[in-house]
């Protein structure tokens, strides 16, 4: 599991640890492996935390984690991740998107805050 992932190190984050998604984007278009994190606030303060990485397998996929275990309200619905196979990527500079299918249908699009 990645729980607490932000332990882990990222290969698309400046030195001070601001998710670069231009890295990740590059890196997704070459197929190379990468990773990426993020971490948002939610409306009560607490911390929720996003972790993608680029996995090579069968094609250049996305696995995606979140770990919202700080969060009074969370539910840790993707504490063990998803791949998106056949994903793709939008940054609007605000937000890095994936169109993978998480669940219900319309929810669809996830992503990592970059702020």
């Amino acid at each position: 599991s990645f729980a607490r992932y932000d332990l882990h190190p990222s290969t698309c984050n400046n030195l001070l640890g601001k998710p670069d998604a231009d890295c990740f984007m590059q890196a997704f278009e070459s197929c190379k492996p990468a990773t990426i994190k993020g971490k948002s606030i939610t409306v009560h303060g607490d911390p929720v935390f996003s972790y993608a990485q680029i996995v090579l397998r069968d094609g250049c996929n996305i696995l995606f984690v979140v770990d919202d275990s700080l969060d009074a309200y969370g539910h840790n619905s993707l504490l063990d991740g998803v791949l998106c196979t056949d994903a793709r990527i939008s940054d609007n500079g605000a937000y890095l998107s994936f169109l993978c299918p998480i669940g219900d249908p319309g929810s669809d699009w996830t992503g990592i805050s970059l702020y």
